[in-house]
């Protein structure tokens, strides 16, 4: 391996979704970590202090949004680029998901290559470029 992988924690109640995304991303490039909700995917993002974090949205006790503000407030955290991933295309999910502090917003089902195209461009640029969102 020439270069250190980047860890990539997906945070989904779906277990069916989380070994997906583990089976399309994971191997060489990235090391894929999995949370079953946002209470365990914020202890997790303290111990592995992931590069990326992909979030769905609709999740039992703590959902998305209330996720992502409680990573963006922590300062340990609060920079790792956050995708919602998410079955909601409603556009006021979409703005709720940018204000709570997430990069990017993609709607399942979802495209493989493209998902890895974001995941890539958002670990590797500065600044977040509002226009970038994929709408479904």
């Amino acid at each position: 391996m020439d270069q250190e992988q980047k860890k990539v924690l997906v945070i989904d109640d779906s277990k069916e979704t989380r070994e997906l995304i583990a089976e399309l991303i994971g191997g060489d490039e990235f090391e894929v970590l999995l949370a079953p909700g946002g209470r365990e995917g914020i202890m997790l993002a303290k111990m592995k202090k992931p590069d990326l974090i992909l979030l769905d949205m609709e999740m039992p006790k703590m959902n998305g949004i209330g996720t992502c503000r409680v990573l963006k407030k922590n300062p340990m955290l609060q920079n790792i680029p956050v995708i919602f991933l998410t079955a909601n295309k409603n556009p006021d999910d979409v703005k709720m998901a940018i204000a709570a502090g997430g990069q990017d917003y993609i709607v399942k089902p979802f495209n493989p290559e493209e998902l890895l195209a974001r995941i890539r461009k958002l670990l590797t640029k500065t600044g977040f470029n509002p226009n970038s969102v994929i709408r479904g």
